[in-house]
């Protein structure tokens, strides 16, 4: 199989090579990484033929977009393929950066979070996520972590939030300004809540779809396959424990 052969992602206009390369660890995920590490690393991928690059804000508290865009904006816009998310809204930490918690982080910046899934919120975060990059399109924008593991009780009033978010982010797919809307995904049993009331392209899969774990093949892949609803894979090796 060729790792960068392209394939239309669903019913999008987008066509994506099979091989992406995930950004998490440039936000020092499991480790610090140098910025020397960061631009070597990215300077390699690229040169080897990579062309999909995934970040996000939460990654590193922005750190992983910030590197992500300083290989990027260098190139050629239509050369590559971009994607971020939203779902978190961003602002300076004011106090003793010693006392910043920046778990799961190793490392990262010193910004804090609040999740905001409205219209306003989408609209500050994908605006913080272009000047962080450098790039005022982004390919692919993601919701990110609207789940019951991060909101717990919480999570239908989440829910709720996207009936404006998803207005702005099907406003800037109409303008162009966007091409895919897509879901991250960390519990396969909500993928149906969002492709029954929302006009999604494609669902970003991290733990439901690994090599040892596939309860989404049989059942929830086929009707997505049915609406035209697009699949990535994002930790195929279960994020390293394979």
């Amino acid at each position: 199989m060729d790792p960068f052969f392209y394939k239309k992602l669903g019913k999008s206009n987008i066509t994506l090579p099979k091989l992406g390369f995930g950004a998490a660890p440039l936000g020092e995920l499991f480790e610090k990484v140098s910025e020397e590490q960061s631009s070597q690393t990215l300077n390699t991928s690229y040169d080897s033929g990579f062309r999909y690059y995934d970040t996000a804000p939460w990654y590193g508290h922005g750190l992983s977009e910030h590197r992500i865009g300083s290989l990027l904006r260098n190139k050629l816009r239509e050369e590559y393929i971009i994607s971020s998310k939203v779902g978190r809204v961003y602002k300076p930490f004011k106090e003793d950066y010693k006392k910043f918690n920046r778990s799961p982080w190793v490392g990262g910046l010193n910004f804090q979070y609040k999740f905001d899934y409205t219209y306003s919120g989408f609209e500050r975060s994908f605006e913080d996520t272009t000047c962080r990059l450098g790039i005022n399109q982004i390919d692919l924008l993601v919701i990110h972590d609207l789940d019951k593991d991060y909101h717990g009780d919480l999570f239908s009033n989440k829910f709720k939030e996207l009936e404006s978010g998803f207005i702005w982010l099907k406003s800037m797919r109409d303008l162009g300004h966007i091409k895919a809307i897509g879901v991250g995904i960390n519990d396969a049993q909500l993928m149906s809540n969002f492709y029954k009331n929302y006009d999604i392209d494609f669902f970003l899969v991290a733990m439901p779809y690994t090599l040892i774990n596939q309860e989404t093949l049989d059942e929830i892949f086929p009707e997505c396959k049915k609406r035209g609803i697009g699949i990535i894979i994002g930790a195929p090796f279960s994020s390293g424990i394979l």
